[in-house]
């Protein structure tokens, strides 16, 4: 019996997680963020989605290898653990995308985004003869303005960083998205 409760404690774990990263995975991220929204709506209260990008992630696959891009993924995810509060959430939802939940955070409030990014683009030790930096570009999208759903939070989100891709990398942008 305890064997059978471990092997589903094991299953349900494997199916909530990312297994590189350790951090929930999308399946997870959408669970979570489904009960903060129907909170906020039942509370009144903002939640912040910021869709985290890494900057030219590709080049260091190909530079380096997929190793060290496992590596470099898996530093960036204990890195962001170490920004969020309790209350608050970070996921990987594959590749180099990563998304930041907060409840009870305000959009102009940029010091978070600004404090990811610093953290981002702090050197990655790799081996003792790589050392490696990354930047990563941020969507910031707010429940209620930008969206009433968990999709269409991050697709905002996800949006709103790809105007920073456009516009140059390694920065932020706050979606302009109205909800619907």
């Amino acid at each position: 019996m305890a064997h059978h409760l471990e092997a589903k404690i094991q299953l349900e774990q494997m199916a909530s997680q990312d297994s590189l990263t350790a951090l929930p995975n999308r399946r997870a991220l959408l669970a979570r963020l489904d009960t903060m929204v129907a909170e906020a709506k039942r509370y009144d209260h903002p939640i912040t989605v910021m869709f985290i990008d890494l900057d030219d992630f590709k080049k260091i696959n190909d530079q380096y290898g997929h190793d060290a891009g496992d590596m470099l993924l898996q530093e960036v995810a204990n890195r962001l653990k170490g920004l969020v509060r309790e209350s608050d959430m970070v996921a990987r939802c594959g590749g180099d995308e990563f998304v930041f939940v907060s409840a009870n955070r305000v959009t102009n409030d940029d010091g978070l985004a600004k404090r990811i990014l610093d953290t981002l683009a702090q050197p990655v030790v790799l081996s003792h003869e790589r050392v490696i930096s990354t930047y990563g570009s941020i969507g910031i999208a707010q429940f209620p303005h930008n969206g009433d759903s968990s999709e269409a939070l991050i697709t905002a989100a996800d949006e709103a960083m790809y105007v920073v891709k456009k516009t140059g990398k390694s920065g932020f942008s706050l979606s302009e998205k109205q909800a619907a």
